[in-house]
């Protein structure tokens, strides 16, 4: 499901112990990543309430990406981040039903 830019921020700022968690979990699957319904024109322009430097944020991101292995994509807003996770979870299930 996608997650806000506010969620996102605060998860991976501020209850970051919490987050890394369900990340080593969600790596675990055959099919995962984090969906933000944001762009990083959005971050970068810090459109979110949180006192937390961009650059934070972004780095936050990376360490999701690279650390642990989950990808993750910054949608825009939530109609294209639904329409991205409507035709991800589409083309798995064509992959992998046949």
């Amino acid at each position: 499901m996608p997650t806000r830019l506010e969620d996102f921020v605060t998860s991976t700022i501020n209850a970051r112990a919490r987050f890394v968690r369900e990340l080593r979990a969600l790596a675990g699957y055959d099919l995962g990543c984090v969906v933000v319904e944001a762009s990083l024109e959005d971050i970068l322009a810090r459109r979110y309430r949180s006192g937390a430097h961009p650059s934070a944020v972004v780095g936050a991101a990376l360490s999701i990406i690279v650390d642990h292995g989950v990808p993750v994509f910054f949608c825009g807003d939530r109609q294209i981040a639904c329409r991205f996770v409507e035709d991800l979870l589409r083309r798995y299930h064509q992959n992998v039903c046949g």
